[in-house]
């Protein structure tokens, strides 16, 4: 558990939608007691059990299925911090969320950076979260949020496959763009996707572009459902382990480029800030789940 002045973080385990139902009702109960606003977001058969264990208290209380409420980590913590914003002065949120380990190895990497980026995102707002686990599915032990979210990254970093398509980048974002869509379409997706795709990357480029040095190469490949892109250059790389979860403030003259690729994408991997060059990991499932 983490606790802050306003912030605490802990997490619930459970076997089954009755004994989580029986166990957090009295939590939710005190909590619309105390006037604080309460959100659920859990597997459905979950917040069915909860929403009959508390009869008509429900209705002062949002419950949403984690499969269809902000699906999308970045999306979910944005969620989070838009019911914070909207709290009445002196109340706080008790936010009670399942992440969603359907979908692809990197989809659910992104649900375990998120689980520990709110730890810092989230450090000092009044806020009560509990993450919500199968007793199979909670990770042992505990690091400090920059350090496992590193490791992710790190682990993520898979060989490169055989059969993988480069687009190095000579300057011309237009023709940059083509290539891309064009594979991306190759490889199965939709045209919708794929000009959103296109968008992410492009500003990942646009990044190894200022901030960054030649040579500047996306690589694409399709591993695990997800189409793949990766955009390497060879300069510092990105330190930040935290960097386009939260968006810059408004007017800032930068850090929107990962912000922009983040919320687009369905999961992102940063990797670099040793001296080794950068690495920027875009995926995009090329099936809706």
């Amino acid at each position: 558990m983490m606790v802050g002045t306003k912030f605490a973080h802990q997490a619930f385990l459970y076997d089954g939608a009755d004994q989580f139902a029986e166990a957090m009702a009295p939590v939710v109960r005190a909590g619309v007691e105390r006037g604080d606003k309460v959100l659920v977001a859990a597997k459905r058969a979950s917040t069915e059990a909860l929403r009959e264990e508390l009869g008509s208290d429900s209705a002062a209380v949002e419950l949403h299925d984690t499969l269809e409420w902000y699906p999308r980590p970045v999306h979910r913590l944005m969620a989070v911090q838009r019911a914070i914003a909207g709290l009445a002065p002196d109340s706080q949120l008790l936010a009670l969320g399942e992440p969603v380990w359907a979908g692809s190895a990197a989809t659910r990497r992104e649900w375990a950076r998120y689980e520990s980026t709110i730890n810092v995102a989230l450090a000092d707002e009044p806020l009560r979260f509990i993450c919500l686990y199968d007793r199979s599915e909670l990770p042992d032990g505990f690091e400090s949020p920059a350090d496992f979210v590193r490791e992710l990254d790190a682990g993520g970093r898979a060989e490169l496959r055989q059969d993988h398509y480069d687009i190095p980048f000579s300057g011309d974002h237009h023709a940059f763009r083509g290539l891309l869509a064009g594979f991306a379409l190759e490889c199965g997706m939709s045209a919708d996707r794929a000009e959103e795709l296109v968008l992410a990357a492009n500003e990942v480029v646009t990044n190894s572009v200022i901030h960054g040095a030649p040579p500047i190469v996306a690589r694409c490949w399709v591993a695990d459902g997800d189409f793949v892109c990766e955009v390497s250059d060879g300069g510092p790389g990105v330190a930040d382990p935290f960097a386009g979860w939260t968006l810059p403030e408004p007017g800032a003259p930068g850090g929107w480029g990962l912000a922009v690729a983040r919320r687009i994408c369905d999961a992102l991997e940063v990797a670099g800030g040793g001296g080794d060059g950068s690495r920027v990991r875009l995926y995009a499932a090329l099936r809706s789940t």
